[in-house]
């Protein structure tokens, strides 16, 4: 009798894995079948870098990295994507309904309403294109820098986000599935399509929670899309996912801080 019940147990167990993964794949599929594009390219994707599943079990995300201005901690709420970035001279938040800043007179120099959440958006990549609103294009293979990566082209629909015309491509090993570079644009100063594309090499990763992080990006220049020449390098480190929720009152603008226009 007890190796019957067992029996079931591991049954439903698998059962349920099963049921887990193909909702999973469901949802890339869905995301994809307006494009011209193979879903299953796009999961392998998200596997090589522990899957949708385990992602989505995570609440809030955490990593300092090293900057001009001293070391920066950006926290972020998985899914309200409320968010802060502190530093010892400022600190700038998303509470939900607006960006907010908080520094030592002119100690700030960027555009709060465009930094809180860009670190945050790298190094989430890939799963962040699994968010509302992205849809997929499989482009022709690319070499770059004598090797030849798979290419997913990524946008998003024009209701999505304060840069709906950003424009990401991923590069994957072909072998692997594992993202090795990012191709971005950036659209929020000029509000048009840019056609100047940036480039990261995800130059090495560390498993947390089952989940392959970036901990290393270095950013690429490049002449015609040719000839990639390194010119700064990010690491991360003090690296915290968690499936527990923030406390939202850590997003709350401090007292004295300023709303951004």
């Amino acid at each position: 009798m007890k190796k019957i019940v067992l029996v079931f147990v591991l049954f439903l167990i698998f059962n349920s894995c099963i049921e887990n993964k193909n909702k999973e794949y469901k949802q890339v599929e869905n995301r994809v079948l307006k494009n011209k594009i193979n879903p299953s390219v796009v999961s392998k994707i998200f596997d090589a870098h522990g899957g949708l599943t385990s992602w989505h079990k995570m609440k809030s995300l955490s990593f300092e990295i090293e900057t001009s201005s001293g070391i920066e901690r950006h926290i972020t709420d998985l899914i309200s994507r409320q968010a802060t970035v502190e530093s010892d001279v400022f600190k700038l938040g998303y509470d939900g309904d607006g960006v907010w800043l908080d520094e030592k007179k002119g100690s700030y120099s960027g555009n709060p309403k465009f930094y809180y959440n860009q670190m945050f958006y790298f190094y989430a990549m890939p799963f962040i294109i699994a968010d509302d609103g992205a849809f997929y294009t499989e482009r022709k293979d690319t070499i770059i820098n004598r090797i030849t990566y798979g290419v997913i082209h990524i946008g998003f629909e024009r209701n999505i986000g304060q840069s709906p015309e950003d424009e990401y491509i991923i590069y994957y090993n072909k072998e692997t599935f594992q993202m090795e570079w990012l191709g971005y644009t950036v659209t929020f100063f000029e509000g048009n399509k840019n056609t100047e594309w940036h480039y990261i090499k995800y130059a090495s990763w560390a498993k947390k929670k089952d989940l392959l992080l970036p901990e290393k990006m270095v950013w690429y220049s490049t002449k015609n899309n040719r000839d990639f020449e390194p010119f700064q390098t990010v690491l991360f480190f003090k690296v915290e996912i968690s499936e527990t929720e923030l406390n939202k009152s850590l997003f709350q603008a401090p007292e004295g801080s300023i709303y951004v226009e």
